[in-house]
């Protein structure tokens, strides 16, 4: 008498499938692209349907498929965006399958951490603000103050001279503070982005972010008090002509928008060309 399939088996999600797969990938030392998106990307849809069900079950599968491929060099470079692609899946349903396993929330972030941690440099990576957008309250808070804190210890390396528009910052400390940036505006956190930016000194492209979120929330007058901010920057310190361009197109969307909101609400709307 045979013994019957497991479910998990059958879907070929098994940590020896997993295992098989990453091994047809190899490439010498190094994966090959095509060989990844062929053999492992079919594992992503099966993969995912064990969250619903075998939550628990799905975690440790994650993990054995995102440690076989993080630490490897990768041979057709051209067709990394694809595996990216298909990393990121994994890297935010092993998230996704944390959390309906119910683990706790420190693991969780300390886990995810060290993954990028290890990815970090790689050419297959997953940007810090799509993960911190999937993160739950808990976990995201976690991941902010990681983050936070990184940040405020770089900053013991800024001089005065740093804190100058045309400074060159030392580059741990630029990556430290666009980390924290990422984190906060995943979920729109105006308040924190801001002193986070202004940490150092503020800049028009931090403007245009800042503006950016105020409108996605609805707050055109605080996104038209960034944009000229960031205009009024640079004026003085001329960084990027494309800049200035997406805040002059910015502005004129947001006194469009609040215009309309004003006569929706049966307001005197302001003029279209006030601040």
């Amino acid at each position: 008498m045979t013994r019957r399939r497991s479910k998990v088996k059958a879907i070929g999600c098994t940590k020896e499938d997993i295992i098989q797969a990453l091994d047809r990938c190899k490439w010498g030392s190094a994966f090959d692209c095509g060989a990844f998106v062929r053999y492992v990307r079919p594992i992503v849809a099966p993969l995912k349907k064990m969250i619903t069900t075998e939550a628990k079950a799905a975690v440790p599968l994650y993990e054995t498929l995102l440690t076989g491929c993080r630490e490897r060099k990768w041979r057709r470079r051209n067709q990394v965006k694809l595996v990216s692609r298909v990393v990121e899946k994994l890297v935010l349903d092993w998230i996704r399958a944390r959390q309906k396993a119910e683990l706790r929330a420190v693991e969780t972030v300390r886990e995810v951490v060290d993954w990028i941690e290890a990815a970090k440099g790689r050419a297959v990576f997953v940007p810090i603000r799509t993960i911190a957008e999937v993160l739950n309250e808990k976990e995201y808070q976690l991941f902010a103050d990681h983050f936070r804190e990184r940040f405020l210890q770089s900053l013991q390396f800024l001089k005065p001279a740093h804190r100058l528009p045309d400074a060159t910052v030392p580059e741990d400390v630029l990556f430290a503070q666009l980390h924290a940036q990422m984190v906060y505006s995943a979920k729109g956190n105006l308040d924190a982005y801001a002193l986070v930016s202004s940490a150092i000194c503020m800049r028009s492209v931090d403007c245009l972010d800042l503006a950016e979120m105020a409108a996605k929330q609805k707050n055109y007058d605080l996104g038209l008090k960034w944009v000229t901010r960031g205009l009024a920057i640079d004026s003085l310190s001329p960084a990027d002509e494309r800049c200035a361009k997406s805040l002059k197109m910015l502005r004129s969307r947001l006194r469009v928008k609040r215009h309309l909101e004003a006569k929706a609400r049966g307001q005197r709307p302001p003029a279209l060309d006030d601040v």
